[in-house]
């Protein structure tokens, strides 16, 4: 049996948000997910809901990505977070990872790696209970 994993989607662009949507919601059973297209948006959500995983892209429309992306690890240190890239610079990729990222993916060719990922989160939730 696999248990539910909470996950909060926060992208700017529609079409990527859509598409990492589809495949989560395909490949990872028991899956439960909000969606978000601005940082405004995945507060308000973050206000109301608790998320077991965040998958971000670090280019939001109305805010720096990697500001908020550090004040999520502050906020919420028990959430795994997941950051989506085009930037494939190793510098990005450390500030990322300094500002609470658990894992640093590009954009959009690691999505597998990232499915694999939070599927590894799942069964350890499965296993904690």
């Amino acid at each position: 049996m696999n248990t539910s994993v909470k996950v909060l989607l926060v992208f700017g662009s529609v079409l990527v948000l859509s598409r990492v949507s589809d495949v989560l919601r395909k490949r990872i059973p028991g899956i439960s997910q909000m969606v978000a297209n601005t940082a405004s948006e995945a507060s308000e959500l973050l206000a109301d809901n608790h998320f077991d995983v965040i998958v971000m892209d670090i280019h939001l429309p109305d805010e720096n990505g990697i500001k908020f992306l550090g004040n999520l690890s502050l906020q919420h240190p028990l959430t795994t977070l997941i950051v989506f890239t085009s930037d494939a610079e190793p510098a990005i990729k450390k500030i990322c990872i300094e500002n609470g990222a658990h894992k640093v993916f590009a954009d959009p060719s690691d999505l597998t790696k990232a499915i694999d990922f939070i599927k590894k989160y799942q069964k350890t939730k499965t296993k904690r209970k």
